[in-house]
């Protein structure tokens, strides 16, 4: 893939408990649709995984640094899993690493 545009990511600064980053983004072409002054929300793609089990973030249950999610055992009940976690994506789903398998079905509310 072709990228669209060149940046430049300044190191992070600290405001409160909230990181920022100050980000220069430049189109590799020129595009006569973009004019000087407008203004944009941009996403930025961090990374992108393929073929993998994700839930819902409201899914995971955190206690300390452990991480589980409840999966239906039958009989309308459920147990809680440990799981591994990886990335989150802008959709809020978070990518499970380990401790689930296709087709397990995962509690998505009323886990509190």
């Amino acid at each position: 893939m072709t990228p669209l545009l060149r940046r430049s990511i300044r190191p992070k600064r600290v405001a409160g408990d909230v990181g920022a980053y100050g980000v220069k983004l430049q189109f590799v072409k020129d595009d006569a649709r973009v004019k000087s002054g407008m203004t944009a929300n941009i996403s930025i793609a961090t990374g992108e995984r393929q073929g993998v089990i994700a839930v819902p973030e409201s899914a995971i249950i955190t206690r300390g640094s452990d991480k589980f999610v409840l999966v239906e055992n039958g009989a309308g009940h459920s147990a809680e899993t440990p799981v591994t976690v990886g990335i989150t994506g802008g959709n809020g789903l978070v990518e499970i690493v380990t401790g689930l398998k296709e087709g397990d079905k995962v509690v998505t509310f009323g886990n509190n």
